[in-house]
């Protein structure tokens, strides 16, 4: 029996390959699940790390998506709607004025708003920003500063707030609240009178007469109604035989009389014209609006005449005499008002009315009219006797013919 001894060598010789590369495989499997196993931590971090900064973005997204749409802050500005600035440079205080505004916030957290304003023509001063509380207000202040001597007119000033930050976060605010205020430059009056000659006592003979020239500035700030008069009353003398008990240090005074009669009330002849009209007018007083800066001259003329020859005593000449009060007076009619419930003299500022005074010494010669000035009213009793005498004389001269 012969035996294939040879066939089991080559039999288990690739049994014994089969098997080493067997091993080999499952060796390298192993080495895999090793690695895959060291992998494995490494993997599930940066997943987690992935997950965890997808859901922080998202937040973030609905946080900026959500604020986005909400309204935009419940708040409210307010401030005064009217200021007024006193630029009189005769007032003792400048021409600063505050306005007041108040912020209220009806959210349920903090609101931080800038602050800002516009106005030509005068400075504006103010906090750059404030913080309002929840549910609460604040206030702040505008300061108006202008300057003297201004021009009456009326200015427009806007202020307006920005919300800043709601609570913690910075806020774009696309609807800032407004507020407008009128700010009104006050008219005040002022004015200069340069007489053009001296003031002094006067004089009149007989039909003498003198002039008196007065020119007149308005110096306020607006256009202003002035007007300038004159009036003259017979000087009151002493009564001696009135005495009365004076409170002041004098001890005692006297009541005050015209010459003859307090019943007496002769007066000064006054014509009057102007720059404005060169003509001469029968009248006590001169009226006119005049711009700022403008000027005007008014000039009265100044005579006597007897109205009532009883009214005035007669000299050691046997010549009429009587002395006469005369008053220049002018005024501002914005200036005028107020000021006689006031205690301001007169000329103490320069809106104050003006007032100047002098002494008129007048004689009237005896031989000058001696029929009209006898007897009052003999002027019209004459005029009727002649009227009468060229009547006779007409009707004679008819009979004649």
């Amino acid at each position: 029996m012969r035996f294939m001894f040879n066939a089991h060598p080559t039999y288990f010789s690739g049994s014994g390959v089969n098997l080493s590369s067997t091993s080999q495989t499952v060796l390298g499997r192993g080495r895999e699940k090793e690695y895959a196993s060291k992998l494995r931590p490494s993997n599930m971090r940066k997943m987690l790390m992935t997950v965890m900064c997808a859901i922080l973005f998202l937040q973030t997204i609905s946080l900026v998506s959500a604020q986005a749409q909400l309204p935009p802050p419940n708040y409210s500005l307010i401030c005064d709607g009217q200021i007024r600035m006193d630029v009189d440079p005769e007032t003792s205080t400048p021409p600063s004025e505050k306005m007041d505004c108040v912020v209220t916030n009806e959210e349920s957290y903090s609101l931080e708003l800038s602050i800002s304003s516009e106005m030509s023509g005068m400075s504006v001063e103010h906090d750059d920003s404030i913080v309002v509380g929840a549910n609460s207000e604040e206030a702040f202040q505008v300061t108006i500063d202008a300057e003297n001597e201004m021009t009456l007119a009326s200015y427009m000033l806007l202020t307006s707030t920005e919300v800043t930050k709601t609570g913690e976060f910075d806020y774009s605010d696309d609807d800032p609240k407004e507020s407008r205020a009128l700010v009104e430059i006050l008219q005040y009056a002022a004015y200069t009178l340069e007489p053009q000659q001296r003031d002094n006592d006067q004089k009149l003979l007989d039909d003498e007469y003198f002039e008196l020239t007065y020119t007149l500035t308005n110096k306020g700030n607006a256009q202003d109604k002035f007007t300038m008069n004159t009036y003259s009353y017979a000087t009151r003398i002493c009564d001696e035989e009135q005495t009365f008990e004076a409170s002041n240090e004098d001890g005692a005074g006297c009541v005050l009389s015209t010459p003859v009669s307090n019943d007496c009330d002769e007066e000064l002849d006054v014509e009057v014209r102007s720059s404005l009209s060169k003509d001469w007018e029968k009248r006590t007083a001169f009226a006119a609006f005049l711009d700022i800066d403008q000027s005007v001259s008014i000039t009265f003329k100044m005579s006597a005449s007897i109205e009532n020859s009883t009214c005035w005593p007669k000299n050691s000449e046997e010549d009429y005499h009587l002395e006469f009060t005369h008053v220049v007076r002018a005024y501002s009619d914005f200036g005028l008002r107020g000021w006689y419930d006031g205690d301001d003299d007169w000329g103490q500022y320069d809106h104050s009315p003006m007032r100047i005074e002098r002494t008129v010494d007048v004689t009237k010669s005896t031989d000058e009219g001696i029929l009209s000035s006898a007897v009052p009213g003999f002027e019209s009793s004459y005029l009727l006797l002649c009227v009468f005498l060229a009547v006779i004389m007409h009707n004679r001269k008819n009979r004649l013919y």
